[in-house]
């Protein structure tokens, strides 16, 4: 019985474990992101946008 009550909790922590990190990835991805020249964050959000849409934005 108590095998059964320790099991979902060990499994919710490594949940919650991989949540944060993606989210620590998410946040040093934003800083490599900040740390780009601004044209190149342009050409990269640009390029983003065609991958998800199949288009330009502006025509």
């Amino acid at each position: 019985m108590q095998l059964l009550r320790v099991q979902p909790l060990r499994e919710r922590r490594t949940r919650q474990m991989t949540l944060l990190g993606s989210v620590n990835t998410i946040l040093k991805l934003r800083y490599v992101f900040l740390l780009l020249s601004h044209r190149l964050q342009r050409n990269l959000v640009l390029l983003a946008w065609i991958y998800q849409w199949g288009a330009l934005p502006v025509q």
